[in-house]
């Protein structure tokens, strides 16, 4: 599609002012090396005069190359036996990123930061309690009560 966009135009870089795409992202469409963006391949369907109708094409999903990158590199950190190494690394700054969000939330927004890390932790364990005044969480680590407000019952 990219060729008949081209010979219809006369060159690339007539094309690429027409339909107003960057000369170096027009450059990756063609070699495949991106995909086109919804809006950007209708509108060289409509430089070329044609419908969705008229040709087959399939939408894909947006990670799909990012999936697909992720897994060469996956690959190719185990076959240089560096996979250990690097994930390790990436742990450590996930580590200081996720630490450094907790303590910005519990001083700008702690009753935002409470409600995420209450819902996040209800979903995980599904761990309330009814008493009478409320539904309270409910903690319990080899049968010591470690929530608030209420009480370890065995059954």
């Amino acid at each position: 599609m990219c060729i008949k966009s081209i010979r219809k135009a006369g060159s690339e870089n007539k094309l690429v002012e027409e339909i107003k795409i960057p000369a170096s992202t027009f450059y990756y469409y063609k070699n495949a090396l991106y995909q086109f963006p919804t809006s950007r391949f209708k509108a060289l369907l409509d430089y070329l005069g044609l419908k969705d109708s008229d040709i087959k094409f399939e939408l894909v999903d947006g990670n799909d190359s990012r999936r697909a990158g992720g897994n060469e590199v996956y690959k190719k950190y185990v076959c240089e036996g560096r996979f250990d190494e690097i994930h390790s690394k990436m742990r450590v700054a996930s580590s200081k990123r996720m630490s450094k969000w907790h303590s910005e939330m519990k001083l700008f927004d702690k009753k935002r930061y409470c409600e995420l890390q209450y819902s996040r932790f209800k979903k995980i364990t599904g761990y309330l309690i009814e008493t009478t005044r409320a539904v309270l969480p409910q903690v319990v680590i080899k049968g010591q009560f470690l929530g608030l407000g209420a009480f370890y019952m065995p059954q």
